[in-house]
This record gives structure tokens, C-alpha cells and sequence, in this order.
């Protein structure tokens, strides 16, 4: 909403300034932030009873460990279509903003360069969405069976910790470049950028935990 409604409000045919356009969307983020912080404080509430398992220190059985690749297993084919239908449009989500620029945007009309961004944001939360909720197996496989490693476990938490900073420096300086500098039409390349930085680092620190996992 903030991406795209601060660059339409420059449009003659919409109802609403930039400014104005801007301002509700902030509204709207802060609206999802929030949501977001009640969720993930629910769920922890939720996972409270189980700190022992989810933090790994319990006994694992020979009984429990086949239950829970078998359960693995069972959810493996349904976990991998969802899977692919993640990855298209993961892969899909670079073309709105392309396609934007090419065709809509061009000219001195630069309305319709906000909604590629956004429109990339929703498909990639469409694939997280879509995927997520099937990995739920395979979570409780690696938990239970003893799948992850203290080197994959740091690797995940420093990816969490740079996720935490890296997301809200990215929202601020969207918003410093984009209300400082009045360049709303402009500012939204830092989402498309960003998502691609963070994926790399994301990547990098995953390779580097699965070398150091295969080296022990």
C-alpha cells in the first residue's frame, strides 16, 4: 500500500495527493506491523509448553525419531508442489516491476511505477504463504530426529538477527528517501534491491553452515 499509493496520488485521476497517498499507507504498514507482532507473540505463547523440544534439549527415542520421518515422509510429495508453485512465483515477482516500466510508466507519467514494487511484494508473500504452512513436517522432522546441527541452528539465528535490523533500516530508508527527497517514483528500486541483497546474504550464510555442517 505504501509503495504503490504514494506514487498513484501523482496521477490527475485519483482522488488523493502523494502526501496523502503516502500517509495512508503508512498507516496501513503500521496496521501490519503491529499484526505482525501479535502473531509471532501469540505463537510464542503457544510454543511456550514445548521449550524443551523446540529448543532441542530432550532425549530423542528410536520411537520418536521414526514417527517423525515417517510424518516427513507422508507430507513430502504435498510440501514440494507447493514448493514449486513458491518458486515460480519467486522467480515470477521480477517481472511486475519490468513489465511497469516498459508500458505503463513511460513518459513523463511515472503513476504506475509504484505498482510493479508492490505487486512484486505480494507475490513474494503469496509463495511464503503458499509454502510455509506445508513445511510444518519437515520442522517437526528436523526438531525431533535430530536433522539440525548447532552450526545450522547459529547459521538460522544470525540470518533471523540481520533480518530484524535489515528489514527496518530498508523501511527507513525508503521512507527518508522518498519523503526527504520527494522521490517516491524513485525510491521503490530499493525493495526490488533489497529483496535481492537479502536473499544473497540469506544464501551465503546457509552455504556457509552446510560446509561447515559437511566438513565435521
Amino acid at each position: 500500500m505504501l509503495v504503490s499509493l504514494s506514487t498513484l496520488g501523482a496521477a490527475s485521476w485519483t482522488p488523493f495527493s502523494e502526501n496523502i497517498g503516502a500517509l495512508i499507507g503508512l498507516a496501513v504498514l503500521f496496521v501490519m506491523v503491529l499484526a505482525g507482532v501479535l502473531l509471532l507473540v501469540n505463537r510464542s505463547q503457544q510454543l511456550a509448553p514445548f521449550a524443551q523440544i523446540t529448543s532441542g534439549s530432550f532425549t530423542r527415542s528410536p520411537g520418536v525419531e521414526l514417527w517423525a520421518r515417517s510424518l516427513a515422509s507422508s507430507e513430502a510429495r504435498h510440501r514440494a508442489t507447493r514448493l514449486q508453485i513458491a518458486t515460480a512465483l519467486f522467480v515470477l515477482a521480477a517481472l511486475p516491476p519490468i513489465i511497469f516500466s516498459l508500458t505503463l510508466s513511460g513518459g513523463t507519467d511515472n503513476a504506475w511505477s509504484g505498482v510493479g514494487p508492490a505487486l512484486t511484494l505480494i507475490m513474494v508473500a503469496a509463495g511464503l504463504l503458499i509454502f510455509l504452512p506445508a513445511n510444518w513436517a519437515a520442522a517437526t522432522a528436523d526438531v525431533l530426529a535430530g536433522g539440525g546441527t548447532k552450526d545450522a541452528e547459529e547459521g538460522t539465528n544470525i540470518v533471523g538477527v540481520i533480518a530484524a535490523i535489515y528489514w527496518p533500516l530498508m523501511v527507513a530508508a525508503f521512507l527518508a528517501w522518498g519523503l526527504i527527497g520527494d522521490a517516491w517514483d524513485r525510491a521503490w528500486i530499493i525493495w526490488p534491491i533489497g529483496a535481492v541483497l537479502f536473499g544473497a546474504i540469506a544464501g551465503g550464510f546457509g552455504a556457509f553452515s552446510a560446509y561447515r555442517k559437511a566438513k565435521r
